[in-house]
């Protein structure tokens, strides 16, 4: 599975919701069910998946996929 595939299936699984389209502009205004909580799941589900470690501050960054994904890509994840 490709690192983009990676990042997707963590997004869908953690917004399991249909209705949505993914894509990087995604973000918590147009993900049913993204909130703060999830926010905070999110982001240990992504550490695990590509075994990085986020800083608070990074975690605060993450608005879209696309940012996600860029935080990530400086981690070293293969995306």
């Amino acid at each position: 599975m490709s690192g983009e595939d990676r990042l997707y299936a963590v997004i869908r699984r953690m917004f399991p919701a249909d209705g949505y389209e993914l894509s990087e502009s995604s973000s918590p205004e147009s993900v049913p069910g993204w909130d703060s909580l999830t926010h905070l799941n999110l982001v240990m589900a992504l550490e695990d998946e590509f075994e990085v470690s986020l800083t608070p501050a990074e975690v605060l960054e993450m608005k879209t996929v696309g940012l996600i994904r860029t935080i990530l890509s400086t981690h070293g994840a293969e995306l």
